[in-house]
Order: C-alpha cells, then sequence, then structure tokens
C-alpha cells in the first residue's frame, strides 16, 4: 500500500464540535510520527478547552503558554523542552491548562511559535479550536494543508458549509481537504 502523507504544516479544524477533530488529529500525528520516524510535533492551539493532553494520556506539565511566557529568551532547543513526549515518540504541546491564559496568547505569538516549531520539526500538526478567532487565523493561513472535518449530521454540513463560505473569503481554498468521520 502506498501512503500519502500530507505536507508539514497542516491544520486539523472544524467549525462543529463533537465531529472527532481532536482524535482525528491526535491519531494522524502518531500515525505520521510512527511512519516516517521523523520528527512530528502536535499542537493543541484549543487555548480555551484543549483536550490533546487528557486524550494522549500525557501529564500537562508545560503548555503553549509556558512557551510565550518565555518567547523573548526561547530557541528550538528551549521550545523542544516545553513539549511533552508520547509513548509514540510524537511531541505534544499542550493547551494551557486554565482557559484564562487564552487571553493572554495572540496570533502574533502564534506566528513566532511556529517558526521556531518549523526550525526544528519535520511534521507539525495543529488541533485547532472549532471557531474562528485571530489566534486561529495565523495557522490556517501558515498551513499547506487544512484538513476540515464534518459528519454528515445537518448541523454539520450547515457549519460545513458555512466554514467553507469562510475558508474561501480568506482565499484558503486550494488548502482545504474535506475529512468526513464517522462513514
Amino acid at each position: 500500500a502506498i501512503v500519502v502523507l500530507p505536507t508539514p504544516p497542516f491544520v486539523v479544524f472544524s467549525t462543529k464540535g463533537g465531529v472527532g477533530k481532536t482524535t482525528i488529529a491526535l491519531n494522524t500525528a502518531i500515525a505520521i510520527s510512527k511512519l516516517t520516524g521523523k520528527r512530528t510535533v502536535l499542537v493543541d492551539l484549543n487555548l480555551m478547552s484543549g483536550n490533546i493532553a487528557l486524550m494522549s494520556g500525557i501529564p500537562n506539565k508545560y503548555s503553549i503558554k509556558d512557551v510565550i511566557d518565555e518567547l523573548s529568551n526561547i530557541d528550538v532547543e528551549t521550545l523542544d523542552s516545553y513539549c511533552t513526549e508520547h509513548s509514540s515518540g510524537l511531541r505534544i504541546l499542550p493547551a494551557p491548562a486554565n482557559p484564562d491564559s487564552a487571553a493572554f496568547i495572540s496570533a502574533d505569538d502564534i506566528e513566532k511559535i511556529h517558526k521556531i516549531l518549523a526550525q526544528t520539526f519535520n511534521y507539525i500538526i495543529i488541533d485547532c479550536p472549532n471557531y474562528f478567532h485571530d489566534t486561529v487565523i495565523p495557522a490556517l493561513e501558515n498551513a499547506d494543508e487544512i484538513l476540515v472535518v464534518s459528519t454528515l449530521d445537518l448541523a454539520a454540513i450547515q457549519n460545513l458549509k458555512q466554514c467553507m463560505e469562510v475558508l474561501t473569503n480568506l482565499n484558503l481554498r486550494k488548502k482545504i481537504r474535506i475529512i468526513l468521520n464517522r462513514v
């Protein structure tokens, strides 16, 4: 079988909760890490209620908020130390444990973190929240591919249509791959 992997970085996104976006992001990141043996990082950009640390079974020792607090002093090695290693070899940068921290994270911070991650990781997977926000836009714009996850229930299809309209207005349509989950 031929396995075609997306080129780094890529974003997993949906505007509807409960469609399996985070599960797909985590499982895809683990698969890429195992299949390629290359340095792979999964970033939980759901700053208000990210669940990657919980779902992957890793301790939430450090988070993206800790990286931002040290952003003026951070380099490739320091950033890597803030990422927790999963048993698969995947590195994970979790969302903050405290949702109040999201207010202190800007789009500019996300862009700076992305540039540093790109210097050390072969694959960057970003699990975005299920809404458009100024911290999500740079992740979408910097992505080589945007994996938009949906299910086939009526509410999810309506949200998918609206999501596609916004992404088209942002001139990102060429980057989109739609994943229909639970089909």
